[in-house]
């Protein structure tokens, strides 16, 4: 089963599954470091704004993901592990998304992704929630900050 699919889907393989407290306790622990540095802000009114958001979030998120993924949880949470993995992904490649669409001054497709960014985080917040992690519910909440309407640069 451990055929060489990735790097990091190899380095699991070799590691026996966590117990369900154990990964609860190490997910948490990691989570919390990471709703510690994901503040959500007040609203975001300028690009600028948008543009420091985007980019502390999307850094704490990959490496949240980076450091969720080299866990290996129990087979009884592992199909709910990889759909919040999922969300939390979705979101972290929605970020850019909402950056360039920002910049360009584009409310459609501004709109659209930060509705997007609000369910894939809620969707990840309800899975963490069944998961047992609570501090992940926080470090998978980015509903919070609204970006829409911002102004252009110009404006």
């Amino acid at each position: 089963m451990c055929l060489i699919v990735s790097t990091a889907l190899l380095a699991s393989c070799d590691k026996k599954p966590l117990s369900t407290s154990e990964y609860v306790a190490q997910a948490e622990s990691l989570c919390a470091s990471a709703a510690a540095k994901a503040q959500s802000p007040p609203p975001l009114t300028t690009p600028a704004q948008v543009d420091a958001f985007v980019r502390q979030t999307e850094d704490v998120y990959r490496s949240l993901l980076a450091r969720l993924r080299e866990l290996n949880p129990p087979d009884s949470m592992r199909s709910r592990v990889d759909r919040m993995l999922t969300e939390l992904q979705a979101v972290a490649t929605y970020l850019p998304q909402l950056q360039k669409a920002v910049a360009a001054n584009d409310q459609p497709r501004t709109s659209d992704l930060v509705t997007k960014i609000e369910q894939a985080s809620i969707s990840a917040s309800q899975l963490a929630a069944e998961l047992g992690l609570d501090s992940c519910i926080n470090a998978g909440n980015v509903a919070g900050p609204s970006v829409s309407p911002v102004p252009s640069p110009s404006a």
